[in-house]
């Protein structure tokens, strides 16, 4: 027999406030190409270096050689999102705090939360198999998620990457702590 699905987020429920952490969807796929990545650029380093070898002891040598090593500043960046990545929510009673896994520099988000009106869960995403770009969803997740809510004249997103019924489920434990009306 199958055992339920338990959900990936992790609810902390305190005095003044209620912090919800949940763990980047780690995609096989999306390893597997970022493995791929490094071993090319590690092959080509390599062969250039050796190609190179008589006048890489030149000074004005090191800066195309900088330039090269570049890629791999991005591609450990996004192999360590995708492992330790995690997005975090807390609600307490005057704002809701949002921090995101990203690739560059994002500063977390603070909103005003009797600013914040209709909050719904969406049932389903608008593409049939995920986001357009499903092998990088956890690095371009500027505005991806389950839980919505308007913001002023604009939607806010997180929640990304948790089924319907769990998203409902940590709305529920919003509400039923009083920070949000019905």
């Amino acid at each position: 027999m199958e055992k339920p699905y338990q959900g990936r987020a992790i609810v902390e429920d305190g005095p003044a406030s209620v912090k919800i952490t949940i763990p980047v969807k780690r995609n096989f796929a999306t390893l597997f190409f970022i493995g791929f990545l490094l071993l090319n650029l590690s092959v080509g380093i390599v062969v250039i270096c050796f190609g190179m070898s008589e006048i890489i002891t030149q000074p004005i040598i090191l800066l195309p050689f900088g330039i090269m090593l570049m890629p791999y500043v991005f591609v450990f960046r996004a192999l360590w999102l995708i492992l330790k990545g995690k997005e975090i929510i807390e609600v307490s009673d005057e704002a809701i705090y949002i921090e995101r896994p990203s690739l560059f520099f994002r500063k977390p988000k603070t909103y005003n939360l009797q600013e914040c009106i209709n909050f719904r869960v969406q049932e389903s995403l608008p593409y049939p198999f995920g986001t357009p770009l499903v092998l990088f969803a956890p690095l371009v997740s500027a505005s991806t998620g389950l839980i919505i809510f308007d913001y002023g004249m604009k939607d806010v997103k997180f929640g990304s990457g948790i089924a319907a019924a769990e998203g409902r489920y940590i709305l529920n434990i919003i509400k039923n702590r009083g920070f949000i009306a019905d």
